[in-house]
């Protein structure tokens, strides 16, 4: 259907650890999914960014983010 987004990751999104070693987690990515497809890519790649980047804090980003999207 014209509009739709398609989203592919791996899991250095979901897996990013915070200060006290929690991860994001799926369940976390599929809601900001949801909640950013009617978004411009360019406001959703700030929400990703952002909501990284307040779980992550200080910790050390220990394995690749790949996150891609692509509305058809």
């Amino acid at each position: 259907e014209d509009g739709t987004w398609l989203y592919l990751t791996s899991d250095g999104y979901v897996d990013q650890n915070n200060a006290e070693r929690k991860r994001l987690g799926s369940a976390k990515l599929c809601g900001l999914i949801e909640s950013a497809h009617y978004s411009s890519s360019n406001e959703q790649k700030l929400l990703f960014e952002s909501v990284l980047d307040q779980h992550q804090q200080y910790a050390e980003q220990r394995d690749d983010i790949t996150l891609f999207g692509v509305k058809i």
